[in-house]
């Protein structure tokens, strides 16, 4: 048996790591951008009005993030 490359491996597999990445990394700009280097503030900042739509947004992206990678 034999390795499989990491392009023999998306073919198999149907996940993409650079979509994937590319999705976290989205997800991880809006949520520095936004709520600034604490993360924890992210509860706070949710609940205000601006808050539901950019945090419905970084969990969105986190989740295709994820069903990319082992899609």
């Amino acid at each position: 048996m034999r390795e499989l490359t990491m392009d023999e491996l998306e073919q198999v597999s149907g996940g993409d790591f650079a979509e994937s990445a590319a999705a976290f990394a989205a997800a991880a700009g809006i949520a520095q951008t936004v709520l600034g280097s604490g993360w924890a503030t992210m509860g706070a900042v949710a609940i205000t009005g601006v808050g539901w739509p950019v945090a419905g947004l970084i969990v969105g992206l986190s989740f295709y993030s994820g069903y990319s990678l082992l899609n």
